[in-house]
């Protein structure tokens, strides 16, 4: 996916659910951007993520009814990840597949009780406000890859 795009850095979660993910990225000659962020002024550390080309992520769960992935982010998941480098991918596990909204927080009554920031992503950021016409990448990623683990 990072060679099909030209894509040269990466944001990434630090627990992906997944062993390597990371190192291979690396390896592949791709810079890591930091999401660290540092004591005092975040304006220098923030247009770094400017910079990131792909951002990886994990996935609390994914809705069958409606195609969503489903995010919730926290200390070493940073939001960014999915919401502003063009390319987004999302690491799923099969057993994080829920048949609807309401199953999935029936399932997982902990995570929505816990975080301050639950995302639900059906697609591309896409829009039609300006005259009309479809723009994809106005406000997040151009493009959603997923990745299904088993």
């Amino acid at each position: 996916i990072a060679t099909g795009h030209g894509a040269e850095t990466f944001l990434a979660w630090d627990d992906l659910g997944v062993s390597g993910v990371v190192s291979t990225l690396t390896a592949s000659g791709l810079d890591r951007i930091s999401h660290e962020v540092p004591m005092g002024p975040r304006g220098t550390h923030n247009q770094g993520y400017l910079h990131a080309d792909i951002g990886v992520t994990s996935s609390d769960g994914a809705l069958a009814e409606s195609g969503s992935l489903v995010l919730a982010h926290g200390p070493g998941r940073p939001r960014m990840a999915s919401l502003v480098p063009d390319i987004h991918i999302a690491l799923l596990d099969t057993a994080k597949i829920s048949r609807t909204l309401a199953h999935w927080a029936r399932q997982n009554v902990e995570t929505v009780v816990s975080t301050t920031n639950l995302v639900f992503i059906t697609g591309p950021s896409r829009t039609g406000d300006i005259e009309q016409e479809l723009n994809l990448g106005v406000h997040g990623p151009r493009h959603v890859h997923v990745v299904i683990i088993r």
